[in-house]
């Protein structure tokens, strides 16, 4: 059995897309029919729209957005002759070692992806919050915590997919 089919990763994101689906659907029905969807740095709702327009949005954001982040590599670099940008590429996208590759971009792309949706999440579960007062409030520092964190994460992923390209050393 080759390592690509024991890894859970495909598997955690399909099922994470789902109930983050469920969770938007299930929670939005707590939103008025006119969402605040846009809040300025204290907090304060400046922009508003259609529940309905939100919660399609926010599906898009949640699960459309990371589907095509996620399906992109596998799509695009299923053909033997694709390129990758990628460092130290001539190393790396030769022989035996470029099937792993291709592997590792799909699957790390799939957990960035992940990333994106519990980001969208959180947000969506803040947009929530704010409307449990009139007017609604976003609670920024929740909301910049939320975003350091993510920032956070996008950081490490990509330091670990800079450091997995790393040429081995000779010894």
């Amino acid at each position: 059995m080759s390592t690509a089919g024991r890894d859970p990763t495909g598997v955690a994101f399909f099922l994470l897309l789902a109930a983050a689906a469920l969770f938007i659907l299930v929670t939005s029905t707590a939103l008025p029919q006119t969402v605040a969807s846009h809040f300025n740095a204290a907090g304060t709702a400046t922009g508003f729209m259609p529940r309905r327009l939100y919660v399609v949005i926010t599906l898009l954001a949640a699960a459309g957005i990371p589907l095509v982040v996620a399906a992109g590599p596998w799509l695009a670099l299923r053909k033997p002759g694709a390129r990758l940008r990628l460092p130290h590429a001539e190393y790396w996208l030769t022989g035996e070692r470029r099937s792993r590759t291709v592997a590792f971009v799909g699957r790390h792309m799939m957990r960035f992806a992940m990333l994106v949706t519990l980001f969208v999440c959180y947000v969506h579960g803040l947009v929530v919050a704010a409307h449990a007062a009139s007017p609604p409030v976003l609670p920024s520092v929740w909301f910049i915590a939320g975003l350091a964190v993510f920032a956070l994460a996008a950081l490490l992923w990509a330091l670990t997919f800079v450091n997995r390209f790393r040429l081995p050393a000779r010894g």
